[in-house]
């Protein structure tokens, strides 16, 4: 996401190469969705080796 500094945000895609970097670059990532109408934003530990990945959290 970038942002102008005034308030106005435009997403932006990133290729499987960037996302795999950011990925890796990080032990916590967050899983953020909607629950009964609320948002639930969840801290996850992942383990990111190659393009595979595991989740250290419960569950």
């Amino acid at each position: 996401m970038t942002w102008d500094g005034i308030g106005n945000r435009e997403l932006e895609a990133l290729s499987r190469p960037q996302c795999l970097a950011l990925l890796g670059s990080v032990a916590v990532g967050r899983l953020g969705f909607t629950r009964a109408a609320l948002p639930v934003i969840w801290p996850v530990d992942f383990l990111l080796h190659g393009e595979c990945w595991w989740s250290a959290t419960p569950g």
